[in-house]
């Protein structure tokens, strides 16, 4: 089936995504971009993604700029497996085309 232009512009397709996070004990929800922002944070550093893109289940950000020097200093394999799947998610960076 085509889809039109209302069936596009409509499609709800911005749903915050769940991530288990083992080492955090729980699951994050992480916001996709629109086409606008990913383009905006094609080059951002993965501390502001992390910010950007960790929401609670509202959709509202968890983080502010503020927590970037706290978040640096967690597991590096739970900041990893956040940012590989906002990536993912998002079309940007390596992981493009997965």
């Amino acid at each position: 089936m085509a889809l039109s232009r209302d069936d596009i512009l409509g499609a709800p397709d911005l749903e915050p995504v769940a991530l288990e996070v083992i080492e955090w004990g729980g699951e994050v929800f992480l916001r996709r971009f629109t086409a606008g922002e990913a383009l905006e944070f094609e080059d951002a550093n993965g501390m502001d993604l992390l910010v950007a893109s960790v929401v609670d289940g509202d959709g509202q950000a968890l983080f502010k700029p503020a927590d970037i020097e706290r978040l640096e200093k967690k597991s590096a394999v739970a900041v990893n497996r956040v940012l590989q799947m906002v990536l993912r998610l998002n079309g940007l960076g390596a992981s493009e085309g997965n």
